[in-house]
C-alpha cells in the first residue's frame, strides 16, 4: 500500500525516491505520529519537502 501510495505522489509530478520511502517507514516504525489520516498526511508532506 505505501508503495502505490509514492508511485501515487511520482505520477503526481512530487519527486520521491527511496530516501523519502526509507524515512516514511521509520517514522511510523518510531511512532511519532498518532494513527491518524491527518498525522499521516502532515509526516508525508514534511519528508517530501525535504
Amino acid at each position: 500500500m505505501l508503495l502505490n501510495f509514492l508511485d501515487a505522489l511520482r505520477a503526481a509530478g512530487i519527486p520521491v525516491g527511496i530516501k523519502e520511502h526509507l524515512l516514511l517507514l521509520e517514522a511510523l516504525d518510531r511512532d511519532v505520529i498518532a494513527r491518524r489520516p491527518e498525522d499521516f498526511y502532515y509526516l508525508a508532506g514534511d519528508l517530501c519537502e525535504g
